[in-house]
């Protein structure tokens, strides 16, 4: 069946949040979220702070791999003249422990943000494909499901504003 991408018109907050990830769990089967360093004093330095770092060091029981790039879904970085400017993508399993780990770290979708939190959050399928994405810094993310996806959950998550996004073409 056909994916199409739907944005959120309202951020999921409490319960929706927590809901919204809960319902991806048969869906998803990883999540990831970046770590971009900034340049200081010509040198490259990790954007965790402490809380961000907790996190990572609790969901290490979880870790696929932790891969430099210069794009995950949502996101392409531009190259800066003289610095090797590549995120640090951590790619997580999805499962109910990790799930809540991250119910219990964000009480909303768009505190996935750094320098508190890592930058976004995303889930996965299992054949890729992004099934949410966050951009928590513009306070934007869309999802990418079938027709019968987007019904169920906003039947399973009361309080979700889906708008399918039809594009200009």
């Amino acid at each position: 069946m056909e994916r199409s991408t739907y944005n959120l018109t309202v951020e999921p907050r409490g319960q929706t949040y927590k809901n919204l990830l809960t319902a991806a769990l048969p869906y998803c089967d990883e999540f990831l979220f970046v770590d971009v360093p900034w340049a200081r004093k010509g040198k490259l330095e990790s954007s965790f702070q402490v809380r961000a770092r907790e996190l990572v060091r609790e969901l290490e029981p979880h870790l696929v791999r932790v891969e430099r790039s210069m794009s995950w879904p949502g996101t392409v970085l531009s190259e800066r003249r003289g610095l090797d400017i590549r995120a640090y993508v951590y790619r997580y399993r999805f499962e109910p422990k990790s799930l809540s780990i991250l119910t219990r770290v964000a009480d909303r979708l768009y505190e996935w943000c750094w320098p508190e939190l890592p930058a976004g959050l995303c889930l996965l399928r299992a054949d890729g494909e992004a099934w949410l994405v966050t951009m928590a810094d513009h306070d934007d993310c869309y999802l990418t499901l079938t027709k019968d996806e987007a019904a169920e959950l906003a039947r399973v998550v009361p309080g979700l504003n889906l708008r399918r996004h039809y594009s200009e073409h």
